[in-house]
């Protein structure tokens, strides 16, 4: 009996690793790719993010204000914390398996036979992932998943998180500089 329930969590959540449920919906999924050498994109990335911004925040802030010290860890901060969230949360699982309202325009055109579920509009099937994603954007191997409605915001503050990060950095190397000829 238990084979089958696994079967059944395996159709629904296709090749995602699914856990921390919230009204039988996935909360966190972790994306297919973790279980290759492919997910090592995303732990090597991380870890890049992690260790550069510790030295950063150790060797080169100190140097030029506590103030610039603390400001760095906020957008190193913030960086890591949305491509984390941008990682582990459910981007948007199709699950639906009755279609909405009367009927009315809910043809075989949406209907997922792979994943058995009613697709909403703008959601599309990923190979990768073997799921319907909500609002899809794009599958990424540096999260090792899709991006779609559940975890776009995450992923777009992540982007927004590195270009702050560079300016910082960039701004923060000048002074570091000055301070250091003068």
């Amino acid at each position: 009996m238990e084979k089958g329930s696994h079967q059944v969590l395996n159709k629904n959540y296709g090749h995602l690793i699914s856990f921390g449920f919230v009204e039988g919906e996935p909360f966190f999924c972790i994306g297919p790719h973790c279980k290759y050498h492919i997910g090592r994109y995303f732990l090597c990335l991380f870890s890049f993010f992690l260790v550069t911004s510790l030295l950063f925040l150790l060797v080169v802030c100190p140097a030029v204000s506590s103030g610039n010290t603390q400001l760095g860890a906020m957008i190193f901060g913030f960086l890591l914390i949305n491509y984390l969230l941008a990682a582990v949360i459910n981007p948007g699982v199709e699950t639906r398996k009755e279609p909405l309202g009367n009927g009315e325009g809910e043809g075989s055109e949406n209907f997922c036979s792979e994943c058995e579920v009613y697709r909403e509009e703008k959601t599309e099937h990923c190979d990768d992932c073997g799921v319907c994603i909500q609002g899809y954007d794009h599958h990424c191997p540096w999260t090792s998943k899709c991006i779609g409605k559940g975890n776009i915001c995450f992923f777009y503050n992540f982007l927004i998180g590195i270009l702050i990060s560079f300016i910082f950095c960039t701004g923060t190397l000048a002074m570091f500089g000055q301070v250091h000829r003068g």
